[in-house]
């Protein structure tokens, strides 16, 4: 949290606030997961390994979740609001 205030701080926020909040999400089943892997970040990840590298990794990434059982993963994130002063 501290890492984030001080960023807003850098680019001139007054009093930057930061707060970090834990949750999971649920999954119907691990399949699921490859969906969150492709609305995030990592899809341009994905994007460019070729066709069966792609069906490769979403192979082992599921058979993973399988095999641990899991059936929720982890959605913590560090909110910020600051309000910059005009000028």
């Amino acid at each position: 949290m501290a890492a984030l205030a001080a960023v807003l701080t850098a680019g001139g926020a007054a009093a930057p606030r930061a707060e970090a909040v834990t949750g999971s999400s649920p999954l119907a089943e691990p399949a699921a997961f490859w969906d969150v892997v492709l609305g995030t970040g990592y899809r341009a990840t994905v994007d460019a390994l070729d066709g069966p590298a792609r069906d490769r990794v979403r192979e082992r990434v599921v058979r993973r979740l399988e095999h641990r059982g899991t059936t929720q993963f982890t959605t913590n994130v560090v909110y910020g609001v600051a309000t910059k002063p005009p000028g």
